[in-house]
């Protein structure tokens, strides 16, 4: 890998710095040398999505979930380690998709896998509606917040694929929403309640996917709520 664009320098020296803090305590075997610059190695050949606004703005949408509910370190362990992960967060047959919209509605687009269990999993969708906001919450605060929760955990890398995918490993500032609407926006809905096709795909039907409508339906109620997200617990 050679580079001499600042924001690949920049990452680099970003995760090499986390990965010198993470083990600052113990011995570095060549094993974990190894393992580090194969993982660095996939890291750096991560390029931007081509629908790069909508994985920003979805990006922004699971940090600052994160931020305003337990924080990035409560939730890093169950954080997608890919980005075609059907989920953004799982657990033992927990699942939680945090889906933004720009729309007036609470309207968001999902896969039937999305909102239709098969295998006896609790899902929950956690809805955001985002205004755009020049004053707001930058995607790059968010990021740098994360950075600082993570840099001394396993996770950090997780967060450093997340950014390549976005094209956030320069010094764009990316987009900004108005942090205090989209944290009172937030509901939370039991996919068992939301509207949806409630059969499984029929036989040689796959990747299903449609919009859904939750602005009239009823969110999971805070005591709910809290008590599904105290038990969630790490395969």
């Amino acid at each position: 890998f050679l580079s001499y664009s600042p924001g690949d320098i920049e990452a680099f020296l970003t995760v090499i710095s986390s990965f010198l803090e993470h083990n600052a305590s113990k011995h570095i075997s060549t094993k974990d040398i190894s393992a580090f610059f194969s993982a660095l190695l996939r890291l750096f050949s991560i390029r931007p999505d081509e629908s790069n606004k909508a994985r920003r703005q979805g990006l922004w949408g699971e940090l600052y979930f994160m931020r305003q509910n337990r924080g990035y370190k409560f939730w890093a362990p169950y954080w997608h380690t890919e980005t075609s992960r059907l989920f953004d967060y799982s657990t033992i047959l927990k699942r939680l998709e945090v889906k933004t919209t720009l729309a007036p509605n609470r309207i968001h687009h999902v896969s039937h896998r999305q909102v239709y269990s098969s295998g006896g999993e609790e899902i929950y969708i956690a809805s955001m509606m985002l205004t755009e906001d020049n004053t707001g919450v930058s995607l790059r605060s968010l990021i740098d917040e994360c950075r600082e929760a993570l840099i001394r955990t396993p996770h950090f890398m997780k967060l450093e694929k997340a950014v390549r995918h976005a094209g956030m490993h320069g010094h764009d500032e990316g987009p900004e929403y108005n942090g205090g609407e989209a944290a009172n926006s937030i509901r939370f809905f039991d996919v068992v309640s939301v509207p949806r096709f409630r059969v499984d795909e029929p036989e040689g039907v796959s990747g299903t996917h449609y919009q859904i409508d939750l602005t009239s339906i009823p969110a999971v109620d805070g005591a709910r709520l809290t008590a599904w997200i105290d038990n969630w617990s790490i395969e």
